[in-house]
């Protein structure tokens, strides 16, 4: 479960740098 939401939030992450570039 902790790596399940460690990935989710790695992916919050990427979405965030994607709407900034």
């Amino acid at each position: 479960a902790c790596l399940e939401e460690h990935i989710g939030i790695l992916e919050d992450e990427k979405k965030a740098w994607t709407l900034e570039e």
